[in-house]
């Protein structure tokens, strides 16, 4: 529908503002890395939405996890050794899996499986605001106007488009 481009539009627009990639120039292997960081964004919630639909509870995520962990595997294995192996190291990766993977990836799939892909990608156009809101609000960085009016149009974004999804199915 129109007005879905429009929403997802707005909060693109409020992604650019947030970001001002033209504060110092547009570095042209920068940009196209983002577009390929892009597209490879709409393609995990586009696969995560048929995998959520394809496998029950949490499955889906454990193997994509047990997958997602063998590519950095050897070199983290080759320049950290046997250093790597020591509970402190163990217990903290155990950690950071579990807050910025495991839950994280759990709670978009169960999303995913009761929202709409279209409403799905523009909710997630909020990160970047909350990241910059936490940025202020932990670390005292500072927020101007062209950020503001960027956690504006994202949240305004989001707001319409989950006005416009219909009742989730439970």
């Amino acid at each position: 529908r129109r007005a879905d481009y429009a929403l997802a539009v707005f909060a693109a627009v409020g992604v650019l503002l947030l970001s001002e990639p033209w504060g110092n120039g547009i570095d042209g292997l920068g940009l196209l890395l983002a577009l390929v960081a892009g597209a490879c964004w709409a393609a995990y919630i586009l696969a995560a939405r048929r995998a959520a639909h394809f496998f029950s509870g949490g499955d889906g995520v454990a193997i994509a996890m047990a997958i997602a962990v063998l590519p950095p595997l050897v070199p983290g294995l080759a320049t950290g050794g046997s250093g790597l192996l020591s509970t402190h190291v163990l217990l903290l990766g155990l950690l950071v899996a579990i807050l910025s993977s495991a839950i994280p990836y759990t709670l978009e799939t169960e999303a995913l499986r009761r929202i709409d892909e279209r409403v799905f990608g523009v909710l997630t156009s909020l990160e970047p605001a909350v990241a910059a809101i936490a940025g202020w609000l932990i670390i005292d960085q500072r927020l101007g106007a062209m950020q503001l009016a960027g956690i504006a149009c994202v949240t305004a974004a989001s707001v319409g488009v989950t006005r416009t999804e219909p009742e989730p199915e439970l």
